[in-house]
């Protein structure tokens, strides 16, 4: 029981450092509170739980094999820590607020019970006709740019080369910055690290099963659509759904990495009038 209340003990003290900005005082209470359940697993004295689901198992298995950038497993764990830390961690120092629960800095009808209401329901509104469950606004989301190389010749892997009067597709080289004149010659990464704003859709697990449906996905599941994905994903390989580019020339020392994600459709213009729309309410 003693360790019990000293669990406890160092996860309050972890909620106080958060709810205070401290955040590296939280993290130690955290890790100490882990070390005491930890020895308790390894001492038989509580056991660790087990996952309802074999198929889940089955992927845990073999995910070794899959391409790291996309193992849902992988990024279901992210997730988690992601919404843990940059979330419902910082919302306890207003680093992060939820838009249907606005505090003062974000807009001022929080003053207003009147105001409130209609920016309330005005966004609720919005969130549920664009199947949104949940729209999150981050301050401060910690962002680190980095670059290594670069190319001459394409920003992309491949560029076709004149040969012979044929066009010849050639591999890209990405070549290294130059080794420092330090012990072992190491290449240096130039990295460039910023607190920028960002927003957090969740979308509703409801509206997507129907858009499934009405889209004659038939192996679609009845229920918890995660789990059922990290059931059936199969790998694509390293390549596929990347969309971007890489051209790590002089300005990208220390400014930028080019890679994205095309976004176009009516989805996209939709969320622009929910963005425009809070924007809006906030400023009224």
């Amino acid at each position: 029981m003693d360790e019990w209340d000293e669990y406890e003990t160092y996860m309050r003290m972890a909620e106080k450092a958060d709810s205070s900005g401290r955040a590296d005082a939280a993290r130690r209470h955290r890790e100490a509170a882990t070390g005491l359940r930890e020895a308790w697993f390894a001492d038989g004295i509580a056991e660790r739980g087990q996952l309802g689901s074999s198929a889940v198992l089955q992927a845990i298995a073999v995910r070794e094999d899959w391409t790291r950038r996309y193992d849902p497993i992988r990024l279901t764990v992210q997730h988690d820590a992601f919404v843990r830390e940059h979330i419902d961690q910082a919302m306890t120092r207003h680093a992060a607020v939820d838009v249907i629960d606005p505090d003062v800095a974000l807009t001022d009808v929080v003053n207003d019970p009147t105001r409130k209401a209609k920016y309330q329901q005005t966004v609720g509104s919005l969130l549920s006709h664009l199947g949104m469950e949940r729209l999150v606004l981050i301050r401060g989301l910690p962002i680190c740019e980095f670059s290594f190389g670069y190319t001459r010749v394409s920003a992309t892997p491949i560029y076709q080369r004149e040969h012979n009067g044929q066009r010849v597709d050639m591999p890209v080289r990405l070549k290294a910055f130059d080794q420092l004149p330090i012990a072992d010659n190491k290449r240096p990464i130039y990295v460039t690290q910023q607190l920028n704003e960002a927003l957090y859709f969740r979308l509703d697990e409801a509206r997507v099963l129907r858009w499934l449906e009405a889209n004659q996905i038939v192996d679609a599941p009845a229920d918890h659509v995660g789990r059922a994905y990290l059931e059936r994903y199969t790998d694509f390989g390293p390549f596929a759904a990347y969309v971007g580019s890489a051209n790590l020339l002089r300005r990208s020392k220390s400014t930028n990495l080019e890679c994205g994600m095309l976004v176009e459709g009516p989805a996209v213009a939709a969320v622009k009038v929910l963005l425009d729309a809070v924007i809006s309410m906030a400023n009224s």
